[in-house]
């Protein structure tokens, strides 16, 4: 599937784990689905593969949870792939983890994941909307299918990329959203993925699909009335804004730029004066957004994030 789009470094690898401990947040602090979690408790998962590990927490984290639940020991193998190296696997990985550098789109390298470690109870599936690209989900499904065995789990987990994040009518409640569809639509991707995964999932030929929304906001509500920021998804989504900076001005300098945009909800377009294209123009606008959008979050109480897990299984022989 190709090189990483935003590239790998230390600060890049400190984004990734901050992304894992705001999904963690967001999920209600339990990375296994209900689904999972309950086939796990009956002993039916033991053998796991995280694709697009990136700094390989996930597999740390979720083998730990897997050990929770049960008492028996050393029975647990967690794969991560990815399509390059971090330094961070050394950190994340110990003797029931594996990490193997394979690109997605090596048909081979991937069946050989599968013969070697293969097959797999759970195959875990996290923010893939820029390597896997708008009409290829099906193919990868299908892929995960052919590395799982009879009965076995998917679980994907997307972000949801279609609406604004803030009910405010000012354009820092849009932008975010143009952001997101121009960077995942200008490298052929899905921004709206997220709620289509559930019927691809299906289509693909996966039985007993559940989706379910979780939906995260900055602020929680203490027993006494006041408010309390949730640093972490904050600090995560401003990261995330900021590293995408240098591939969004990329993409806004394209000819069809404006062609990128025509899927936009009509909410978006309508708050955007219904002349999205002509927002965040250049670097100055896409650093004065960061600030404006980094006060929204702290001001709206209403500002939310939606994270979409949807789990399927593959049918018995």
């Amino acid at each position: 599937m190709g090189e990483y789009i935003l590239g790998y470094s230390t600060e890049e690898s400190q984004r990734l784990d901050l992304q894992h401990a705001a999904y963690k947040t967001i999920l209600g602090g339990q990375l296994l689905s209900r689904d999972v979690e309950a086939a796990a408790r009956r002993g039916e998962i033991s053998k796991v593969l995280d694709v697009g590990t990136g700094t390989g927490i996930w597999c740390h984290d979720a083998l730990a949870e897997l050990k929770a639940l049960k008492t028996d020991e050393g029975q647990y193998h967690v794969v991560g792939s990815d399509v390059a190296e971090s330094e961070q696997w050394g950190q994340h990985g110990g003797a029931s983890t594996t990490f193997i550098k394979a690109d997605l789109g090596d048909a081979e390298a991937m069946a050989q994941i599968g013969k070697d470690h293969g097959p797999f109870d759970l195959i875990h599936s996290r923010l893939m909307i820029i390597p896997i690209k708008d009409g290829q989900w099906e193919s990868y499904l299908a892929t995960i299918s052919s590395l799982l065995r009879s009965g076995g789990y998917v679980q994907l987990e997307e972000t949801d990329f279609g609406y604004s994040q803030s009910c405010r009518p000012e354009r820092e409640s849009v932008e975010p959203v143009i952001i997101a569809q121009a960077v995942a639509r200008g490298v052929g991707g899905d921004p709206m993925v997220a709620q289509r995964l559930a019927n691809y999932s299906m289509k693909s030929g996966f039985s007993n699909v559940s989706k379910t929304v979780h939906h995260a906001q900055m602020f929680t509500t203490a027993s006494d009335g006041t408010r309390i920021s949730n640093t972490v998804i904050g600090d995560w989504v401003h990261k995330s804004y900021v590293a995408l900076k240098t591939h969004f001005l990329k993409v806004r300098q394209l000819p069809n730029y404006h062609e990128l945009l025509d899927q936009l909800p009509s909410e978006v377009v309508k708050k955007a004066g219904g002349r999205p294209q002509d927002l965040l123009k250049d670097e100055a606008e896409y650093e004065d957004h960061l600030q404006r959008e980094h006060n929204v979050r702290l001001e709206d109480p209403l500002w939310h994030v939606d994270v979409v897990v949807t789990t399927g299984q593959k049918l018995a022989s």
